[in-house]
């Protein structure tokens, strides 16, 4: 995707590589998408090129996204992140949220609600700069 200088810029980290193919084909429009497939590539990713919002799966092999949040968190607090979760990890969700995650997205998703969180955080995320 060519970029121009307002284009926002998201960051999918998830280890399914069908999950994050689905946000870059509906997202890939509207921003600048990157992705990573496990929580260490993410976080490389995030050091190299800040995203303006990251979307972040819960359940990953290696760090896992609670770990990653942390990290993001560390790193740069102003950063709004998404957590993607399985319905069975809503308890995992919920400690995501009292660590600073914007949200959390159940899978299965709806696109339409994905984008609306993407939207509200972005927003949030905007005033606060």
């Amino acid at each position: 995707m060519s970029t121009t200088a307002g284009t926002k810029k998201l960051l999918v980290i998830d280890d399914d590589a069908k999950v994050t193919a689905l946000f870059v084909d509906f997202f890939g429009d509207r921003y600048d998408v990157e992705t990573a497939h496990s929580g260490l590539e993410g976080l490389s990713s995030l050091e190299r090129r800040r995203p303006d919002l990251v979307l972040l799966d819960i359940n990953m092999p290696g760090k896992n996204g609670l770990e990653v949040l942390k990290d993001i968190k560390r790193l740069d607090g102003r950063i709004p992140v998404i957590m993607v979760t399985a319905n069975n990890e809503i308890s995992a969700a919920e400690e995501a949220l009292k660590g600073g995650a914007f949200a959390y997205l159940p899978k299965p998703f709806q696109l339409q609600y994905a984008a609306h969180l993407v939207a509200a955080a972005l927003d949030e995320a905007r005033g606060r700069r």
